[in-house]
């Protein structure tokens, strides 16, 4: 019998920019239906928790250079990392999102 396979995690490099250059995410792109959901629900911190719990590598760092730890939930998403990153981590991720769901036009 064949060793258990753990299933594969693909993801998308958000790579910061600006006052944040430097900075990146690893953000899964295959969830499971249950992420799908909370992205769906309208509730802030649903959503925020699920999508802490997307990023599956990042090199951020608290105010002092202290690498944050991951998983992450909404909790700590909202009193370590400021606004303006998680803006650009949603908007970077979403638009990767589209981007690979484009089909070329024939």
């Amino acid at each position: 019998m064949a060793a258990n396979k753990p299933m594969p995690v693909r993801s998308v490099r958000v790579d910061l920019k600006d006052a944040y250059e430097g900075f990146w995410a690893d953000i899964q792109t295959n969830c499971p239906y249950a992420i799908k959901e909370d992205f769906q629900s309208g509730d802030l911190v649903r959503i925020w928790d699920a999508f802490g719990g997307l990023i599956v590598d990042w090199n951020l760092t608290d105010k002092i250079g202290v690498p944050l730890a991951l998983p992450i939930d909404w909790a700590r998403l909202r009193v370590e990392v400021p606004d303006e990153v998680l803006g650009e981590l949603w908007r970077g991720y979403n638009a990767k999102i589209v981007e690979a769901a484009e089909l070329p036009l024939a």
